[in-house]
C-alpha cells in the first residue's frame, strides 16, 4: 500500500500532475461503492483487498522471520558461552572400560566412606540419648546431674556431627561433579585419540546452538531440547562438531512397537518421545547436486522424520532393508556410492546403538548417533554393561569415513 500513501490528498497542498499510474490508484480510493469491473467480473476494490491481505501475511511472515532470527542469536548466545578445553591424550594399551571401571569404583569407595561416617555418628548421638534417658529414669536424684552432662556432651557432638556432615555432603558434590567431568574427558580421549583429528578440544557442560538440531529439517517440531559435552576437532580441514543431546518431540509410536526406553509397561499414552538421545554429528559439507537427503536405520525407538515436506522415498540398491531414505530430487541417490553403502550397512541396532539418521541438505551434514544408556549415562552404582565405549569409539571411525567418502565425491 506504499503507493496508496504517495498519492493520498493532503490539505491545502497545491496540486501536482501524476503520473498515470498514480491517477489509477487514486480513481481506485475514491471510487467507493461505484467500483469497475474486471474481464472475471472481480471489483477492483476487491484486488485492493487482496492487495491489502498479501501486505499483512508479508507482515506477518517477517515478524516470523524476525522471531525467528532473535531465537537463532539467543540459542548462539548461549553456546558461545561453552568454554572448551583440549582433550588429554589416552594412554595406549588401556581399554576405556577398565579405565572407567576404576574411575567408578573409587568414587564409589569414597562414597562408602562418607555414608560409613554419618551413619556412626548418627549411631553415637541416638545411643547417647537413649542412654541419658535410662540414666535419668534409674540413677539416684543426687547424681541425676550427671544425666544433663551427657545430654550436653550429646548435644555438642549433634552440632559438630551436622557440621562436618554439611562439610562432607558439599565435598560430596564437588566430587561428583569432578568424577562427571573426568569420565567425560576419559571417554572422549578415548574417542578422538586419532591422528586425523586435529586439536579436540571439549566442553564438558556445553550447550548446544539449537539451531545445529533445527538446521538437520529432520522434526517439525521440537518441545525440549538438553545437552552438555561437546567435543570439536578439525577433520579434512573442516570443524567437526559431536555433541551429547537429548531432543523431546511430540509422541510417535516406536516403528517396532515397543518402548524400550521404559522400565515398565507405560500406562497411558506419553505426551512426548526422544527424537534424539544420543550424539549429534554435524559437519559443514552438502551435496553438489542440491539434494536434500534423510537416511534413517531403524531399530529401537526409531523416530520417524516429520519433517518431509517436499521429500520423497528412495530405493537405494544394495542398502539393507533395515533404512530407509527420503530426497527432495531425484539425483539424491548420487549420494549413496558403493563406499557410502558399505559404510551405511555397517551400523546395525543392537546392545549400544538404538538407531541412527543422516540427514544432508544447504545447512550441512548431521548424522545422530542414537544410544541406550550403556553408553550415555554416566556410571555411577550400576556396573557397565559389554564395551560401550569400544562401540562408540568404533561407530565414530565409520563416521569419520562416511564424512571423507562424502566429501571426496561433493568437495
Amino acid at each position: 500500500m506504499e503507493e496508496e500513501k504517495k498519492v493520498a490528498p493532503v490539505a491545502e497542498e497545491k496540486p501536482v500532475e501524476k503520473s498515470s499510474e498514480e491517477s489509477d490508484v487514486d480513481e481506485l480510493i475514491s471510487a467507493g461503492s461505484d467500483v469497475k469491473k474486471d474481464e472475471n467480473g472481480n471489483s477492483e476494490e476487491e484486488h485492493l483487498k487482496t492487495l491489502e491481505e498479501a501486505s499483512k501475511e508479508n507482515t506477518e511472515a517477517s515478524e516470523e522471520e524476525k522471531k525467528e532470527e532473535e531465537e537463532k542469536a539467543e540459542s548462539q548466545k548461549e553456546m558461545n558461552k561453552n568454554v572448551y578445553v583440549p582433550l588429554p591424550a589416552y594412554p595406549d594399551g588401556l581399554t576405556c572400560e577398565s579405565k572407567v571401571r576404576d574411575m567408578q569404583q573409587k568414587f564409589n569407595a569414597d562414597m562408602k566412606k562418607s555414608r560409613t561416617f554419618s551413619t556412626i555418628i548418627m549411631a553415637i548421638v541416638l545411643v547417647g540419648f537413649v542412654g541419658a534417658f535410662f540414666m535419668y529414669q534409674y540413677l539416684p536424684s543426687d547424681i541425676k546431674w550427671i544425666t544433663w552432662i551427657l545430654i550436653g556432651a550429646v548435644a555438642v557432638l549433634l552440632v559438630v556431627a551436622f557440621v562436618l556432615s554439611s562439610r562432607k555432603r558439599k565435598k560430596l558434590y564437588t566430587n561428583v561433579e569432578k568424577y562427571v567431568e573426568d569420565e567425560i574427558a576419559v571417554v572422549d580421549s578415548y574417542v578422538f585419540t586419532d591422528g586425523e583429528f586435529k586439536n579436540p578440544v571439549y566442553s564438558a557442560h556445553g550447550r548446544i546452538d539449537l539451531q545445529m538440531l533445527i538446521d538437520a529439517h529432520y522434526f517439525d517440531t521440537i518441545n525440549a531440547t538438553n545437552s552438555r559435552n561437546i567435543v570439536k576437532v578439525h577433520y579434512l580441514e573442516r570443524e567437526m562438531t559431536v555433541s551429547e543431546i537429548a531432543a523431546r518431540v511430540p509422541y510417535q509410536k516406536p516403528a517396532d512397537l515397543k518402548d524400550h526406553s521404559k522400565d515398565k509397561p507405560v500406562k497411558e499414552t506419553p505426551r512426548e518421545s526422544y527424537g534424539v538421545f544420543g550424539k549429534y554429528v554435524t559437519y559443514p559439507v552438502s551435496l553438489k547436486n542440491c539434494a536434500d537427503v534423510i537416511v534413517l536405520l531403524q531399530g529401537a525407538n526409531a523416530y520417524l522424520p516429520t519433517y518431509l515436506d517436499g521429500y520423497t522415498s528412495l530405493e537405494v540398491p544394495n542398502l539393507k532393508k533395515d533404512y530407509l531414505v527420503w530426497s527432495t530430487l531425484p539425483c539424491g541417490k548420487e549420494l549413496f556410492t558403493d563406499e557410502v553403502v558399505d559404510i551405511l550397512n555397517s551400523f546395525s541396532s543392537d546392545a549400544h546403538l538404538e538407531n541412527l539418521f543422516l540427514s544432508i541438505n544447504e545447512k550441512g551434514l548431521k548424522i545422530c548417533l542414537n544410544y541406550n544408556e550403556t553408553v550415555m549415562e554416566i556410571p555411577m552404582d550400576k556396573p557397565l554393561q559389554g564395551e560401550p565405549f569400544l562401540h562408540y569409539r568404533n561407530d565414530i571411525q565409520a563416521v569419520k569415513k562416511l564424512i571423507a567418502e562424502i566429501k571426496k565425491n561433493n568437495g
